[in-house]
């Protein structure tokens, strides 16, 4: 019989739309710089900057990840 319990490791994005993009050469760093600087993947990070500056709402996914990062304040 097969295991039908859920892998191990982080819950899936659902349906997405792929997108090969190329960024000029001298602004790469400040892009990567941005999305380790909020703790994101460079992918993650566009994702959520398109949706914000388009006035979209984030992603489950996305929304998940940050309030994640965010630690509770001690009483």
């Amino acid at each position: 019989m097969i295991d039908m319990q859920r892998k191990p490791g982080r819950k899936g994005k659902g349906e997405r739309q792929q997108l090969s993009v190329r960024f000029p050469a001298e602004h790469f760093a400040a892009y990567q710089a941005a999305a380790d600087e909020a703790g994101l993947p460079l992918g993650d990070y566009v994702v959520r900057e398109m949706a914000l500056r388009h006035s979209l709402e984030l992603p489950e996914w996305l929304q998940t990840e940050r309030d994640q990062d965010q630690l509770p304040l001690a009483s």
